[in-house]
């Protein structure tokens, strides 16, 4: 009896231990609304946000376009996928979609710009 039980806990910690490391998150993982864009031209804009941005999400073509210090919109697949408004600060922005939501917000470093998806 002793034994079968003993062997009960070593069977119920192993599956603890099982699951714990089938539940957990591999760190490196990317999450699936982040897009990493590329710009596309040079631009001498002071704004490092204005330029044609483009990448793919989820498997499809997805082009930002960044024309000026407040606008923007998007194409996925060659189709109007979105379009608004946004706020920078330095090297960070938040896209609002023309109805009221968040898009996503970015970050440019050099020619990439990382956008995590919001909606």
């Amino acid at each position: 009896m002793k034994n079968t039980l003993k062997l009960l806990g070593i069977i119920a910690l192993i599956a603890v231990i099982g699951f714990s490391a089938v539940s957990c998150k591999d760190k490196d993982e990317e999450p699936s609304n982040k897009v990493v864009l590329s710009k596309g031209g040079t631009t001498s804009e002071t704004n490092p946000f204005v330029a044609t941005w483009s990448g793919t999400y989820q498997g499809t073509s997805f082009v930002i376009t960044v024309p000026n210090n407040t606008d923007w919109s998007c194409t996925m697949g060659g189709d109007s996928f979105d379009h608004g408004t946004y706020t920078r600060d330095g090297n960070n922005a938040t896209f609002v979609s023309t109805g009221g939501g968040a898009f996503g917000t970015a970050t440019v470093s050099g020619n990439t710009l990382t956008v995590i998806v919001l909606n």
